[in-house]
């Protein structure tokens, strides 16, 4: 199993996470806050295509027959690059925000009758 050692982007803590934790949030053991490894992005997708690509032209392919070379090829440099990003470059910790804002509709911070009942309706409306 992977041990990474890494630094809380909010507090500066160094601790270690297992391979487990690389997909899944998890807690600063001193802020407490939630973090998340950002996975890599589009540029390593586009990188190793452009890669894959050139490789195959440097073996003679040319036109629309570069596509399937290409295309086999980019599966073994994909991987070559994943591989590379997850021995040697640290993973990159963040903070978890959430991708939407949640609602709290019915939650009442005073819980009177009043605030209970639902407004009144104008009746032929």
């Amino acid at each position: 199993m992977i041990v990474r050692q890494v630094v809380c982007p909010l507090c500066g803590s160094e601790f270690e996470i297992s391979g487990n934790q690389l997909s899944s949030p998890f807690r600063c053991p001193s802020c407490r806050e939630q973090l998340f490894v950002s996975r890599p992005n589009r540029i390593y997708l586009l990188a190793s295509y452009l890669v894959s690509a050139l490789l195959a032209y440097a073996l003679g392919f040319r036109g629309f027959g570069l596509l399937l070379p290409a295309a086999l090829i980019w599966i073994g440099v994909f991987f070559a690059m994943a591989l590379v990003d997850l021995v040697l470059v640290a993973p990159r910790v963040k903070p978890l925000q959430a991708d939407y804002v949640e609602l709290d509709l019915f939650h009442r911070a005073n819980s009177n009758k009043a605030d209970a009942t639902p407004p009144k309706t104008r009746k032929g409306a």
